[in-house]
């Protein structure tokens, strides 16, 4: 799930390995309606090939090639950080039709014309600069009849973890320019992108990912994720303006965030955090046969 600015804040050793720990089951029924459309729409009698674009540490990567044995799955993402532990796991499962690469989603330079049988692309699309460019590259290296399945973010107003940092957001860092990921999920903004791309077949649906995590878990993706790059440019104006004693961004982020959780009733006993709604809207499109 890594893209153009995006990419600095995903291709770290510690996000990375949150990401590993905890992608698979944060956005498991995303994933899992992923494989299922893939079943549906990927004929494996004749399919040799699936590219995945932003795989990161795997997901939804390895569960394809797990599911789709005599096909080959190329990997990709622009997190070479992300992608060293997606081959370690590859190695550990011993998992011998998938290959990874560095590569950026917007420019498939690597892969010739009607190369893929199909296309993944999970919870990335939304990170990119140029989506256009992106999609009109998935039509390119897609065989005619080719399926293209993508997931991103729902509306913000069905996102708690999206809504709660971008509240974090506005309350410590409102001069810092919002990274909109919810944007590709509202309305019918994938399916209008995709149609102009010259996908036909077009079906949206929506996944709940319900998420149930730590409170570590919560920062490390989202005051250090998301808010990382607008925290070290205000955490830098402070200690210019006031010495290396300015109160830290970091910290005020944390507590704000804390704050949030318990106001809406999601930080549980134990410390564990809860929210109940975290939907991504999952597409599949098929490249016309001519």
């Amino acid at each position: 799930m890594s893209a153009n600015g995006a990419v600095g804040f995903w291709n770290t050793k510690e996000l990375s390995q949150t990401y590993a720990n905890n992608n698979r089951d944060f956005f498991r029924p995303t994933t899992d309606k992923v494989l299922q459309l893939a079943e549906e729409l990927v004929d494996r009698s004749t399919a040799k090939n699936i590219l995945d674009l932003a795989s990161g540490t795997g997901n939804p990567a390895i569960r394809l090639a797990l599911a789709f044995p005599d096909c080959h799955v190329h990997a990709t993402d622009l997190a070479p950080a992300m992608l060293k532990l997606l081959d370690v796991t590859v190695a550990d499962l011993k998992i011998n039709n998938i290959s990874s690469s560095v590569a950026d989603a917007q420019d498939l330079a690597f892969a010739g014309n009607a190369s893929y049988d199909a296309i993944t692309f999970s919870l990335g699309l939304q990170l990119l600069k140029d989506t256009a460019k992106c999609l009109s590259e998935c039509a390119r290296v897609l065989k005619p009849g080719g399926a293209l399945i993508i997931s991103v973010p729902g509306p913000i107003s069905k996102t708690d973890g999206a809504r709660t940092t971008k509240e974090v957001h506005d309350r410590v860092v409102p001069n810092d320019p919002w990274m909109d990921i919810n944007a590709m999920g509202t309305g019918d903004a994938l399916k209008t992108a995709a149609e102009k791309a010259g996908f036909q077949q077009l079906c949206a649906a929506e996944v709940n990912n319900p998420i149930t995590g730590s409170m570590d878990q919560m920062k490390a993706i989202s005051i250090r994720g998301l808010l990382s790059a607008g925290l070290k440019t205000e955490d830098e104006q402070r200690k210019k303006h006031h010495g290396p004693d300015a109160k830290s961004c970091y910290a005020e982020a944390d507590k704000v965030l804390e704050e949030l959780l318990r106001q809406n009733g999601w930080l549980q006993a134990g410390g564990l955090i809860h929210l109940p709604s975290n939907v991504a809207i999952v597409l599949s499109a098929v490249k016309p046969m001519s």
